[in-house]
């Protein structure tokens, strides 16, 4: 197998336990008024798995493209929609089952097609656009009235802070060799000041998208969540790493993107 499918395969259990995380973090919050115990312990565990999930799309980023994996963060919709059938006996409607067709055939040809690795990278970029993004993010928040809209506007930026934090997992992956052993490996990933500025920004996500939670409902906020992950890291690999979709992913990402909507109405 490649690396860069693998690379793609990674990112779809990644993107497949974030998700369903989010909607457990959900189901846990709204348990805890009547069972605190109980609803506390599911959002603890739930929060802890959607931490694991940063670094299972690490090893996806280290093994291939930033803006091929950010692509693929709509593709754990489908396992989230796929569960809440199976599992919880929500009735998935005939345009849903359409819409989680259209994102596997979005993921297949963002996956298969062929874009450029890229080889430039520009520091000042990588610095800059989160330290804007998250000034204008937050006097957004600040300034936008209580309700639906502060929710999706709260999401959105948790979903930009998670995303971005791919970003540093990229250059971070750029610092040791895939080939050292996994011990070395290891040693490399804790002992690089990035780490803690991604685990910061993914940290941060995890807790501003609790505040989307009290705004919103989930059917707003997921969407907002699911749209700025996918477009930060595509939109960041291209401009700080030089990476280049071709037309044929290019469309992937938006069908993805539109059925990913979909899915989560």
């Amino acid at each position: 197998m490649s690396s860069a499918l693998f690379s793609v395969l990674l990112a779809f259990a990644g993107y497949s336990i974030l998700n369903f995380s989010q909607a457990v973090q959900k189901i846990a919050l709204a348990r805890m008024p009547t069972a605190r115990v109980a609803g506390g312990a599911l959002w603890v565990a739930a929060l802890l798995a959607s931490g694991g999930s940063f670094g299972i799309v690490f090893a996806a980023i280290a093994l291939g493209n930033v803006a091929v994996v950010g692509a693929m963060a709509g593709t754990g919709l489908v396992s989230l929609a796929l569960f809440s059938a199976l599992v919880m006996g929500e009735t998935l409607s005939r345009a849903k089952l359409v819409a989680i067709v259209a994102i596997v055939a979005g993921a297949a040809a963002v996956a298969l097609a062929q874009g450029d690795e890229g080889t430039a990278y520009h520091p000042l970029l990588l610095w800059s656009i989160p330290a804007v993004t998250i000034a204008v993010s937050g006097l957004a928040w600040i300034l936008t009235p209580a309700g639906t809209l502060k929710g999706v506007v709260i999401a959105a930026f948790s979903g930009f802070l998670g995303a971005y934090s791919q970003l540093f997992q990229k250059r971070s992956a750029a610092s040791f060799s895939l080939d050292a052993g996994f011990r070395e490996v290891l040693e490399a990933v804790a002992t690089d000041p990035l780490t803690l500025v991604w685990i910061g920004f993914s940290a941060a996500s995890m807790v501003v998208l609790q505040f989307a939670y009290r705004h919103g409902e989930a059917i707003r906020t997921i969407p907002a969540f699911t749209t700025a992950f996918i477009v930060t890291p595509v939109v960041g690999g291209v401009f700080v790493f030089g990476e280049t979709l071709s037309a044929v992913q290019w469309v992937g990402v938006v069908v993805i993107l539109l059925a990913g909507a979909r899915v989560s109405a």
